[in-house]
């Protein structure tokens, strides 16, 4: 299915609605979140898997308050929030900020099982590839793992390991993703090779990694095919962000070159108009949590929200629809321009930390050689330069802008909230688990994006 405004619309990651509703319902944390999706259905084989996984990395309210904020910033900028009709969690029937989001027309399950063969096709020629002759026995299971996890409808089966993975995917359980390393030479072998041996341990915990890192790589390849920027949910950002920042890193300089020939213009003015923005959104969370302390109601909460920043989406669905019909680099920059601009008269004296609007240079299934390795960087980069410079123009100004945040400064932002959240809904978040979360973000390495280089090395500002 094809969204009918992508212009005003994100890919948003069903583990971020679904943990944010928990947190307002005051789910159970830890191994009582395991028991609570044991009591609403989750298959007993899964959840003896899913013990082991929450004895690593546990579900805290903290990480759920994060993805909270992370939620309330895209209802605030965004027309429509898209999520994966065959990924749905045992509890989502109870879970009632989800039901309020798709009831109202904000949230839409969508069908993507038409992509399921493709991205398979992908992930498996670059584990082929890559991982040498301990991949080949495994491919297939995950192939077909990949195409039943992104189906429409249930597909019964003998337990195995691929049934194992496709119930683990549709029901949105999550591992420990690996987050790789952002500056890495290859952030995308980091990541990926290690699905392989995830797979292997069929049985154990480990298999729940591997679906975490498999549903990075779905969700980071049908954005591009979707033509969708994608918003990850907190634990998910690092993974997803190492391999779109290895991506973009690694084809900037020959997609730069080829977009200055196919506008006329150098390299230098393309690097400027690509310069990192700096943007001050509303705070969503504090606004979305004092709206529901006075209202009392999830439903009507979001309704107010959304009515009073309807301005917002408004500014941000012209900045892409005008970007996408500007005729040069210089028409593209002041479109940005112009969106800060609105942005700052929206802006209130106690707005939160600033994320940063940028687009992406991404893998496009159409660029990719017949019969190569999909994800092989350098070849796409040799494709991608001998485009006709009308398919140059066309691409480049049509790429959807995204939201980035540094995971460090949201957690200094839902730090500010724990009375309110606790005033709206009577959940409390300690000290102790926020300096938990915080500790285990740093652990991980969950460092911020590095500016974009090149003769603009400064972010651009808007006075």
């Amino acid at each position: 299915m094809a969204p009918e405004e992508p212009s005003g619309a994100v890919l948003v990651d069903q583990t971020m609605i679904a943990d944010a509703a928990r947190l307002l319902q005051n789910v159970p944390r830890g191994g009582g979140f395991v028991a609570y999706l044991a009591d609403n259905g989750l298959d007993p084989l899964l959840t003896s898997q899913f013990v082991i996984r929450q004895r690593r990395a546990p579900v805290t309210n903290a990480e759920r308050l994060a993805d909270l904020s992370a939620l309330c910033d895209a209802l605030l900028l965004y027309d429509k929030l898209y999520v994966l009709r065959s990924e749905t969690p045992p509890d989502a029937a109870g879970l009632e900020l989800r039901t309020a989001l798709i009831d109202l027309g904000v949230v839409e399950e969508i069908d993507v099982s038409a992509h399921g063969p493709a991205i398979a096709g992908e992930l498996v020629a670059y584990l082929g590839a890559t991982g040498g002759a301990a991949a080949s026995p495994l491919l297939e299971d995950i192939a077909a793992a990949v195409r039943g996890s992104l189906a429409d409808e249930e597909q019964p089966g003998a337990y195995s390991r691929t049934t194992s993975i496709v119930d683990a995917f549709r029901d949105g359980l999550e591992g420990h993703p690996l987050s790789g390393d952002r500056h890495a030479e290859d952030s995308l072998a980091a990541i990926v090779r290690p699905i392989v041996r995830d797979v292997g341990y069929y049985g154990s915990g480990a298999v729940l990694g591997a679906v975490s890192n498999i549903r990075t790589f779905v969700y980071w390849r049908l954005a591009a095919r979707l033509g969708l920027p994608m918003y990850p949910s907190t634990r998910r950002l690092p993974s997803y962000r190492a391999l779109t920042d290895h991506v973009d890193r690694s084809l900037r300089e020959r997609a730069y070159g080829a977009v200055a020939e196919a506008f006329h213009t150098t390299v230098s003015e393309v690097y400027e108009t690509e310069a990192t923005v700096p943007v001050y959104l509303p705070p969503g969370a504090a606004i979305f949590l004092d709206t529901l302390r006075e209202l009392r109601s999830v439903p009507d909460t979001l309704v107010s929200v959304r009515k009073r920043h309807e301005g917002l989406r408004t500014a941000f669905r012209k900045l892409q629809v005008n970007s996408a019909a500007s005729r040069t680099l210089g028409e593209l920059h002041r479109n940005r321009q112009r969106f800060t601009a609105v942005l700052a008269e929206l802006r209130l004296p106690e707005s939160a930390t600033p994320g940063t609007l940028e687009t992406s240079i991404d893998l496009l299934p159409d660029v990719v050689k017949a019969a190569a390795n999909p994800l092989d960087v350098a070849g796409y980069g040799e494709n991608l330069i001998r485009r006709p410079a009308t398919w140059i123009q066309d691409w480049w100004r049509k790429r959807p802008y995204r939201l980035a945040f540094q995971l460090r400064d949201q957690l200094l932002e839902i730090a500010n909230y724990q009375d309110l959240l606790q005033s709206a809904t009577g959940v409390h978040i300690s000290e102790t688990e926020l300096r938990a979360y915080a500790q285990l973000l740093e652990e991980d390495g969950h460092n911020p994006p590095g500016r974009r280089p090149g003769p603009i090395s400064q972010v651009e500002t808007v006075t």
